[in-house]
């Protein structure tokens, strides 16, 4: 019983730690932009890291919510990460989101309802259509291929 609970725990630190590097390589994709004074890189960073603790929180990651908690205009938001980030606000959360959720379908054994209500998704359904979204197919085909291609191995 301790074993299996070891294996786990072991498995929740390598999702974790993979989790950062592609946070950390996703931030040094491109560089921010210095306009007008501000401390941009410094801003951005932090909205980066809001992004990383709330993935699980569609509420938090609204643009209003996000716009409030930068004091920046829900209107501008949205190209001030542009600029900075080189990809649309939108495009990097469901980047961001669909990269743990193939981590989690890789290394864990959790029900893809599990990992629907864990990310925010009414249901398993709405966590298809957007996992579909990203890879072309529904994360149930997804895990299969996993387990076949281990099987092979």
């Amino acid at each position: 019983m301790e074993c299996r609970r070891s294996a786990k725990r072991y498995k929740e630190t390598i999702f974790q730690l993979f989790s950062v590097i592609l946070t950390l390589i996703k931030r040094n994709q491109s560089r921010p932009h210095k306009i007008s004074g501000e401390d941009d890189t410094s801003k951005i960073e932090s909205i980066l890291y809001y992004i990383e603790c709330n993935i699980h929180d569609p509420d938090a990651l609204n643009t209003e919510n996000m716009a409030n908690q930068f004091y920046l205009s829900q209107n501008y938001i949205g190209s001030y990460f542009k600029r900075n980030v080189g990809t649309t606000l939108s495009d990097y959360i469901g980047e961001y989101r669909y990269k743990l959720i193939e981590q989690r379908l890789r290394y864990s054994q959790d029900s893809i309802n599990e990992i629907a209500m864990d990310f925010g998704f009414f249901d398993a359904s709405h966590l298809n259509k957007f996992f579909k979204k990203y890879s072309g197919e529904s994360p149930t085909d997804y895990r299969m291929q996993l387990s076949g291609a281990n099987a092979t191995n």
